[in-house]
């Protein structure tokens, strides 16, 4: 249980009254080993909108927050839409950047828009981030992804029904910025665990695929199991 006092001054210069952003507020810096900088110094909210409405027949890379999976930066199933089949206005997207769902951040849901899309449409509930250049793209979508900032964003959300963190605010988040060779190092190493994970992913999702395959040659074409084997 946490108990403590805030003075009124904190109180009203906040636009969050919850017992829960002012617990958080207390936290020690996020780490000590390198520099501190909020997320709005190394990146800008891109505020590009577009209305697919007013194209119906066009068809756009569309993302919205059920095509991020949560905790692990990947895409569930992204397809093209049809102008008509996107109900709102939406948010544009490049190459390069780092896109965060504000509605339930508890789903910790990021993507870093690498060059296979370069460019395209997403949901409102999502905040489109442009790093700048004292940040890599892939080290800011990763670190976005941190219990710390997930814990921060969920003191920051407002709304009881559909609790959504607002962009000024997931802004003021603090980060560890490091210099860019350490920067580099980690994405690098981000990177070849990356490529291994989504390997062994793939290898794992084919598996019950191989079982049904091979168990139909056995059964109806009366092959030997022993010859199936996965490559």
């Amino acid at each position: 249980m946490f108990s403590g006092i805030v003075n009124k001054e904190a109180v009203f210069a906040s636009s969050i009254w919850s017992a829960q952003f002012f617990s958080m507020s207390t936290e020690p810096s996020v780490n000590a080993l390198f520099p501190i900088t909020c997320i709005r110094d190394v990146a800008s909210e891109r505020k590009e909108t577009v209305v697919p409405q007013l194209e119906p027949f066009s068809e756009y890379s569309y993302l919205g927050l059920e095509n991020i999976e949560s905790n692990i930066r990947a895409l569930i199933l992204p397809n093209n839409k049809k102008g008509a089949d996107i109900k709102s206005t939406s948010k544009l997207f490049k190459s390069g950047d780092v896109l965060y769902g504000r509605l339930r951040p508890n789903l910790n849901k990021v993507y870093f828009v690498d060059n296979a899309m370069s460019v395209g449409i997403c949901s409102t509930e999502i905040i489109v981030l442009t790093p700048n250049n004292r940040i890599l793209a892939e080290y800011l979508a990763e670190v976005l992804l941190s219990d710390k900032v997930r814990a921060r964003a969920e003191s920051l959300t407002r709304g009881a029904t559909l609790p959504r963190v607002q962009a000024d605010d997931f802004l003021s988040i603090e980060i560890p910025l490091p210099d860019m060779e350490t920067q580099k190092e980690i994405v690098d190493f981000i990177r070849n665990h990356r490529e291994k994970w989504l390997h062994y992913r793939q290898a794992a999702n084919n598996i019950p695929i191989h079982i049904q395959n091979s168990l139909h040659e056995r059964l109806y074409n009366n092959k030997p199991l022993s010859q199936f084997v996965m490559g």
